[in-house]
This record gives C-alpha cells, structure tokens and sequence, in this order.
C-alpha cells in the first residue's frame, strides 16, 4: 500500500525537522565542549543528546503512524512545540531543567496521543512493515 502525496509531505516535515533539530544539538555538544577545552566531553555528551532529542524523535514517528491528515498535523504541531520546549530550555533555562524536560514532554506526547485515541486517530496499517 503507498502513501498519499498529501501523507508524504508530512513525513518528510517530520523526518527533516527531527534530521535538523538532532544536528543542532550536536553542534552545540560540539561547539560547548571545544569551547570548554574538553573535547571529551563530546563523547559524554552523546547519551545526553539522544535522552533530550528522544521525545520529538517519537513524535516524528507518531507522524509516520498517522493515516490521516489531521492525525499527521496534530503530531507534526506537537514535533513542533517539543522542539521549541527544548531550545527555550537551551536559551533561558539551565542544565538541571534539560535535564527533567524529556519527561515533560513524555507526558505532553502520552496526553496528545490518548486525545488523538479518544477522536478516533488509527495507527495505519502497513506502519510497522515499512
């Protein structure tokens, strides 16, 4: 079964906002840990990177899931507002914060998806043999 051009497009916004939002956190890793003058750091830093990135990874997923467009848009959205949470925390929160946020946003993601159960979202059918 193929996808619907009008699906596609959402699953490409969703794949390309979480490709971007992974090498941003990867350039400040890069960048912060050069600055620090511990390049070590980098490789300290990466189980950090994947634990705040995780939460809009699955909601990218839940994009790819969606056999609808309003499913897709109302993932996408949170993809979205996750992203944001994240570099607000980057800009004017601190590290202790970063820290928790992920299981903030595992809430948001769990609130979103139950709402999206209650209104009738589906997960598509041929999702998991892709």
């Amino acid at each position: 079964m193929t996808r619907p051009a009008a699906l596609r497009s959402f699953d490409r916004a969703a794949t390309f906002l979480a490709l971007i939002f992974a090498l941003g956190l990867l350039a400040e890793l890069v960048r912060s840990s050069l600055a620090g003058g511990v390049a070590r750091e980098i490789l300290i830093g990466l189980p950090g990177l994947l634990w705040v990135a995780a939460p809009s990874l699955v909601a990218a997923a839940f994009v790819g899931a969606s056999s609808t467009r309003a499913g897709a848009g109302a993932f996408l959205a949170l993809e979205i507002a996750l992203i944001l949470s994240v570099i607000a925390q980057l800009l004017w929160g601190g590290p202790l914060g970063l820290m928790f946020l992920p299981l903030l946003q595992a809430g948001a993601i769990l609130l979103v998806f139950l709402g999206a159960l209650a209104l009738g979202w589906r997960m598509r059918p041929d999702f998991l043999r892709d």
